[in-house]
């Protein structure tokens, strides 16, 4: 089975209440798409799996974009920091 980039959805029309499912794989994923939710669960603490999963993904293409695309470093404030600023 391909890996899923979120969980598969079941929508269903209104007026005629056929169901069509829609499958979020990885490969489908544009990598713009990729790149931003990586850099917004990068400190988020219980999104392990998913962070890994994407960086296997960039891994997977070659890490095609990756030079032209900006990923956020996670900036923590330190004691450092804060005593130099003073």
């Amino acid at each position: 089975m391909p890996i899923k980039f979120r969980p598969t959805a079941v929508t269903i029309a209104r007026g005629t209440g056929k169901k069509s499912v829609t499958h979020y794989y990885m490969k489908n994923t544009p990598l713009k798409e990729l790149i931003d939710e990586w850099n917004k669960i990068k400190g988020t603490k219980g999104k392990g799996k998913l962070r890994q999963k994407i960086e296997n993904e960039f891994v997977r293409r070659g890490k095609v974009g990756i030079p032209t695309a900006v990923l956020n470093p996670i900036v923590e404030e330190t004691d450092d920091l804060l005593a130099s600023t003073r």
